[in-house]
């Protein structure tokens, strides 16, 4: 049997629970939980065993993804969808990097991911492939230089629908199966847990200057367009993860 990876195991451990009838439990989310159970033992090969062993220690790390002088509000927008994809949570940190030629601080932003050293990664290298396809749909739709307003409103229209699209996935995860958003796993504790030892403060909302509703509209059109699926793979768990529309 090859390696299984600690989520597919919790799945089986919370699904079992489900079969068992803790919770209360229909009949009918029984024979579901059980097919299910069947399905992804089947799959992996795993034994009875195997499939109810604890979980190891889970590790939590930071990624960052890049730096910037300063953040637009889309810019902020977008570490959402790859962080709520692979399970990650996200925050902003300034970094100082030495003084100006008058002798003041110079600082950066950076977008740091936080999960697992497999999570934390797969969000960073998306976000990274996510942005550039973004910038790179903004430049040909209305010209290279400097960004001005259709090309950020544009921007927040296609990273509007790619978080329509994240949302409906999760959603249909959720129903494939029954009762596992309900299950509190050890990864998401010890993610939450690592965040709340960082001390964050709430930062100042970014403030849109201006904005062209109809480079958003067509925004919201073009985010279907952008695909999730990239060549290493988004995955949760083990398995690839296919958004409608991708």
């Amino acid at each position: 049997m090859s390696n299984v990876p600690d989520g597919i195991l919790r799945k089986l451990q919370a699904l079992e629970r489900m079969a068992n009838a803790e919770g209360g439990a229909t009949e009918n989310e029984i024979e579901q939980a059980l097919a299910h159970i069947r399905r992804i033992r089947d799959e992996y090969d795993i034994s009875e065993a195997e499939a109810f062993r604890t979980p190891e220690t889970v590790s939590i790390i930071e990624e960052e993804s890049r730096e910037w002088n300063r953040l637009i509000p889309w810019m902020e927008m977008l570490a959402w969808v790859p962080a709520e994809l692979c399970d990650c949570r996200w925050f902003i940190r300034n970094k100082f990097k030495g003084y100006t030629a008058r002798g003041r601080p110079k600082y950066y932003k950076a977008i740091i991911f936080v999960g697992t050293p497999r999570d934390a990664a797969t969000a960073s290298g998306l976000y990274q492939f996510l942005y550039s396809t973004v910038r790179i749909m903004g430049t040909m739709r209305f010209g290279g230089g400097n960004w001005n307003v259709s090309h950020t409103s544009y921007a927040e229209g296609i990273i509007s629908t790619l978080r329509e699209r994240v949302r409906f996935l999760r959603q249909n995860a959720d129903n494939v199966t029954p009762g596992i958003g309900a299950i509190v796993l050890v990864k998401d504790r010890a993610v939450d847990d690592y965040m709340c030892g960082l001390g964050l403060k709430r930062g100042k909302a970014l403030k849109r200057r201006s904005f062209d509703h109809s480079a958003n509209a067509a925004g919201r059109v073009d985010g279907k367009k952008v695909d999730l699926n990239r060549s290493d793979r988004v995955v949760k768990g083990s398995r690839q993860r296919t958004l409608p529309g991708a």
